[in-house]
């Protein structure tokens, strides 16, 4: 994608400006951020482990706007598909993108459930159920960031195939897969879709991809390493759950043990 060797040093510098041009007050990246922004601008697949309000979102936004605000420096991709399990995650990370000025579309599985319905737009509407006309394709190709549940992503719709083409039309695209374990976990239960995540790093092999959890245990690593076809996968976590949690979830014997570990900690600082 880019030659990072040179990039390095002036990286997070690069990244806070691109953020104060877009309003915002950030001084500081946590080292995980930069790491896994690094990572990822050389076409590495990363396992994002880091805890609620860590930091995860803004790992994208990087990814997105740095090519935008330095084009001459940064070929990432200029195109960015983003899948989420549930419309309310992909409402709130819409919502984060917009405050950095990233045009988004986005549909949820809802459509699957009626795929000719359509939404009167409103302006609580985060995501209008366009009837999949020329105008909906039209929204596609003029945003940066898709954002989708995989359900409307595999599904017939006119939308979900116009969303498919504005992909398949990008010159190189980067890929994030928000609650990975998910996909993992409900694949076999009430979301048999879910499934078809663990092709995407696969069908899209020549994209960087962000896998993001905040409760991969070790075994949870490998099984992902597996289900998403990514053997190469490296992890990337915070400082903070390798030093101050009183369980490292990593190494934790269980799903539910690596849940509770978010409750066992002392005088945590992600800085």
């Amino acid at each position: 994608m880019c030659d990072t060797s040179n990039l390095y040093d002036s990286l997070e510098k690069d990244c806070l400006e691109a953020l104060r041009r877009r309003g915002s007050t950030i001084t500081k990246l946590h080292s995980h951020q930069l790491t896994a922004v690094r990572k990822l601008l050389d076409d590495k697949t990363v396992i994002q482990r880091v805890r609620t309000g860590g930091g995860k979102t803004l790992v994208a936004i990087l990814m997105i706007l740095l090519p935008i605000e330095f084009p001459d420096k940064y070929s990432a991709p200029q195109s960015t598909l983003v899948f989420s399990p549930t419309v309310a995650l992909l409402l709130d990370t819409k919502r984060r993108f917009e405050n950095y000025g990233i045009l988004c579309w986005g549909s949820s599985s809802r459509e699957m459930a009626n795929p000719h319905c359509g939404g009167a737009s409103s302006s609580n509407s985060a995501f209008v159920l366009n009837a999949p006309d020329e105008t909906t394709s039209t929204e596609i190709t003029a945003a940066v960031a898709i954002l989708v549940t995989i359900e409307f992503w595999d599904g017939e719709s006119r939308a979900a195939q116009s969303a498919r083409e504005k992909i398949a039309d990008s010159a190189s695209i980067f890929i994030w897969i928000d609650e990975a374990i998910t996909a993992i976990r409900t694949k076999d239960t009430y979301r048999p879709a879910q499934e078809g995540l663990g092709d995407i790093p696969r069908i899209y092999i020549d994209s960087p991809c962000l896998l993001s959890d905040g409760t991969w245990t070790e075994n949870l690593v490998i099984e992902g390493r597996s289900f998403f076809k990514v053997p190469l996968a490296e992890v990337v976590q915070t400082p903070v759950d390798r030093e101050n949690l009183k369980f490292r979830r990593l190494t934790a014997n269980s799903w539910s043990e690596a849940k509770d570990c978010v409750y066992t900690k002392t005088n945590v600082s992600i800085c």
